[in-house]
Formats: structure tokens, sequence, C-alpha cells
């Protein structure tokens, strides 16, 4: 089949910035849980991973299960995020609903930075306290949600000895 003048023969996959919010967002998290997983021992899969049915009307602490469940020797619920060169954008609504699963079970939350190829572990009740003591900019997504948005200046990295 021959082209027309103003079809383009694709040359390779959509650049990352380019990408749909959604589209980003579950790269950098497929990635964040892969490197979770590579770089600890004794978790099992725990919140839900991209259901084939809406969410949003599930309550938040359902939605916002974390993502693994860690036994010993650390025994903790294990929220995976994926970072880029800007920071963390932490929904209040996940921060909310992980302050409920941290009454029954210590939450950490392990960080992934794309562009670092490193990572950091922090207690919820830390990131939450960098939240409340550090200049943290509140954003809005384009859905509307809003979040925290922590530069990973603020975090300690584990090649900085973090």
């Amino acid at each position: 089949a021959s082209m027309t003048s103003n079809e383009r023969k694709p040359t390779m996959a959509t650049p990352f910035n380019k990408q749909s919010f959604t589209q980003r967002l579950e790269a950098m998290g497929d990635e964040a849980e892969g490197e979770y997983e590579r770089h600890n021992t004794h978790w099992v899969r725990y919140g839900l991973n991209r259901p084939d049915f809406p969410v949003h009307h599930l309550p938040d602490v359902v939605r916002y299960t974390p993502d693994y469940l860690q036994g010993p020797p650390n025994q903790r619920l294990v929220e995976v995020l994926g970072t880029g060169r800007n920071g963390v954008k932490l929904k209040l609504e996940k921060i909310a609903a992980l302050a409920v699963w941290n009454t029954m079970m210590p939450v950490w939350l392990w960080i992934w930075s794309t562009p670092k190829q490193d990572f950091t572990e922090i207690l919820y009740a830390d990131l939450v306290r960098i939240i409340n003591k550090e200049d943290v900019p509140l954003g809005k997504f384009s859905e509307g949600k809003a979040y925290f948005n922590v530069r990973p200046s603020l975090l300690r990295w584990a090649a900085d000895g973090g």
C-alpha cells in the first residue's frame, strides 16, 4: 500500500514527554515497581494494579491500598512511586488514605527516580513531616485532583548514603 502525502510513517515510540499523562504515569509506575521488586525481598503484591474496571467509585482507602506487603525482617506496607526530575506528586486523597493504613501497620513510601536511576524509602510519617515543615508546593492535576510536589532535594537518595 502506498502512503499519501499527509500520512507519516512512525519512526519510533512517542517520546516520554509527548505521551499522555496516563501513559507516563503507567510507564513510571511500572519501572518503579520493577525496581522495588529487584531491590527488595519477601514481598507480595497487595494493592490494586490497574484492574480492568473503574475504581473512582471505590472508597479512597480501598483505592489507595499500598502496593506491597513486605514480610520480615522489614514487615511493612509499601507504596511505590515513580518520579521524574520535578519531584514526587502525591495526591492529597492518597496521603489521607495512607494515614488510615499507617494506623494498622507502618507504611513506607519507596520512590524510584528515573532520571537519577536511584531510590529512596521513607516512613509515611517522615514524608508528612517534610510536607508540613518544608516549602512543598500544592499543585493540581489536569483532572482537578490536588497534590503536593515533593522536590527530589528534600529526600535522601540511596546513592547519597540515604
